[in-house]
Parts: C-alpha cells; structure tokens; sequence
C-alpha cells in the first residue's frame, strides 16, 4: 500500500503522522520578476527581483475525519516546525515548511454512498526548501 509519512520537527522528529496516498498533486515554482523603472531624469532603470528556486507542493488527501482530526491536531502542535515528507514507495522525501491555508482547517465533507465511513479532502501545501 502506499502512503506518506510526515515527520515533525526535523531533524529530531519527535512526531510522526502517517496519511494515505495523495489523491492529486500540484508543484508551482517561484517566478522571477522584471521592473522597469523611471528615474526623475528620465532615464530608464531596470532591477530584477529574483526569487530563491523554492517548489510548493499542493496535496490532496482524502482521509477519514477521524484521519483529518489527527492532522488538525498534529498541524497545530508543529505547524511553525520544519518537516520532513516521505513518499513510502518510490523513498522520495522532502524537507519544508507546511503553508498554513483555511482550507486545510475546514476540511470539507464529501458523501460516500458506497461507504459508511465519512471522508473528508485535505489540502496540504508544502514549500520545499532542499
């Protein structure tokens, strides 16, 4: 089966959380960006405002609201600590801050008629830094 393991704070992990295979996957990069600017004589000025290559994740789980309940409470314990994901099948791991959004917080219900059990969408995103 695969799965996610969220280790937190890194490098000690004193926590860990284990969440079900992502649902969809989004990676957005930082653009650089060009001004042009004019100066009081006229003439023209170019600066450029570099950003570092840093990668943000979006993630969507789809997890039980017993499985959201202990994100929201391991979100909230560590939310301000770096962390370390591993993606369990391919060994691919991550290290980054989580983004904290409303959307992670509020977790939206989804109706399962071919399952009793409740599921909610957890969005996660994660800004890698190495």
């Amino acid at each position: 089966m695969k799965f996610i393991v969220i280790y937190a704070p890194y490098p000690t992990s004193t926590a860990a959380i284990i969440l079900p295979m992502f649902d969809f996957s989004d990676t957005r990069m930082a653009q650089s960006q060009l001004q042009v600017l004019r100066a009081f004589n006229g003439d023209l000025r170019t600066h450029k405002n570099s950003h570092s290559a840093k990668a943000v994740h979006s993630w969507n789980f789809q997890v039980t609201r017993m499985k959201a309940l202990e994100y929201k409470a391991f979100f909230q314990l560590h939310a301000a600590d770096l962390w370390k994901v591993e993606e369990q099948s391919s060994s691919d791991s991550w290290i980054g801050y989580v983004k904290p959004n409303p959307l992670t917080l509020s977790m939206d219900k989804i109706s399962q008629i071919s399952d009793s059990r409740e599921k909610v969408n957890l969005l996660v995103e994660f800004e890698i830094i190495e």
